[in-house]
Formats: C-alpha cells, sequence, structure tokens
C-alpha cells in the first residue's frame, strides 16, 4: 500500500502499537488513491486471511496484478522519483 500513499502502514502508530494491532488482528484502511481499486482492496484483504487455505492461490494473484501492472508501475516510478 505504501506505492500507492507513499506511506507505512500504520504510519501513525509508535512500533509498539503497531505491533499490538498485528497482533490484534487489526490491519490498515484501505488507501485513499484513485488507482487502489476496489478489486485491488478485495484482494489485499484476501491475503491478510489468517488460514493459508483462506488465502488466494498465487496464480488468483498473479491475474489481478498483470490486470493493474500498468498503473502500480506508473505509481512505482512516480514514488521512486520522489524518494
Amino acid at each position: 500500500m505504501k506505492v500507492f500513499t507513499g506511506k507505512v502502514p500504520f504510519d501513525d502508530k509508535a512500533a509498539p502499537a503497531v505491533i499490538k494491532c498485528i497482533m490484534d488482528g487489526e490491519h490498515p484502511s484501505q488507501p485513499d488513491h484513485p488507482n487502489f481499486t476496489e478489486l485491488l482492496w478485495k484482494l489485499v484483504q484476501k491475503c491478510w486471511k489468517k488460514e493459508p487455505q483462506d488465502r488466494p492461490k498465487t496464480q488468483d494473484v498473479m491475474r489481478v496484478l498483470n490486470g493493474l501492472s500498468a498503473a502500480i508501475l506508473d505509481l512505482y516510478y512516480e514514488y521512486s522519483a520522489h524518494s
């Protein structure tokens, strides 16, 4: 999600608070970015499933990412230019 926002997840919290959030099963909120589509958000949420068998298969992740690759690469290059 840093690619879309330029910020690390839970950037408003100190490290111990982030650890607690993760241990409590909390996840970052959806980035407010026009290229962070609902499809991508759903994929991210599925990847966070606790049980590995509930997570998407690699080929499913690749299919979604291939469809979004042009937008993601544009964002990566834009972010890299500002870093």
